[in-house]
């Protein structure tokens, strides 16, 4: 068996198989018109980010966030706020922001 008849019984179906097989992965990864696996990552990596700045904010702000929770059932439960009420409320708010101090300030 020569060189050309080797390379054509052995080693050409095995690279046609190889071709095949790297064809349908970057096809998977790319998606060809249609979401592949390096976009759905994508997509899922910024949703993580998104949910993280969401998670962080609130975090930091958990005090203000409380105050906005406490006015929002007082509302809802009272259907009607007094305003001498959002003075006082306002008033705790401040109080509690200077209480607090900031981090990214530091």
């Amino acid at each position: 068996m020569n060189e050309n008849e080797r390379y054509d019984e052995i080693c050409k179906p095995n690279f046609e198989k190889t071709d095949k097989k790297l064809d349908k992965v970057l096809y998977l990864l790319q998606g060809n018109g249609k979401l592949g696996l390096i976009s759905r990552i994508e997509r899922i990596e910024m949703k993580c980010q998104t949910a993280s700045g969401i998670l962080g904010f609130a975090v930091k702000n958990w005090q203000m966030l409380v105050v906005v929770i406490l006015i929002a059932l007082n509302m809802v439960s009272a259907k009607e706020i007094d305003p001498s009420q959002i003075k006082e409320i306002a008033k705790q708010v401040k109080s509690l922001e200077i209480l607090t101090p900031n981090p990214e300030s530091e």
